[in-house]
């Protein structure tokens, strides 16, 4: 693979990524979730998402990370396109391994 490009409904987006915020906030009570996917050219290894959780316990601030990166590969508005030396393709949301999520445990009493 030579390079990826990544292409978005700017408007959607937004929305999506405020979606899966409010899905956080009800699930694991947590507040402080920080989201960013970059668009266009990328080259490869290049950081493509960051997800920042502020959580009181470190086990559910995990989950919540996890879930946060699962739910933009599924929901959100962002498309992939992979560069090669004999061409390109879009890559398709169902190429991407979707995760199960548990439900939130109860906080533990010291972290």
């Amino acid at each position: 693979m030579l390079y990826l490009e990544y292409e978005s409904y700017p408007e959607m987006a937004a929305k999506e990524l405020e979606r899966v915020r409010q899905e956080i906030r009800e699930h694991w009570g947590i507040s402080d979730v920080a989201i960013a996917h970059r668009l266009g050219r990328l080259e490869i290894e290049e950081t493509s998402m960051i997800v920042a959780v502020g959580s009181p316990h470190r086990n559910e601030g995990f989950q919540a990370a996890a879930y946060v990166v699962d739910r933009v590969k599924e929901s959100v508005p962002i498309w992939k396109k992979e560069y090669f030396e004999g061409g390109s393709h879009w890559v398709a949301c169902d190429d991407h391994e979707i995760h199960e999520h548990p439900a939130p445990a109860e906080p533990a009493l010291t972290d």
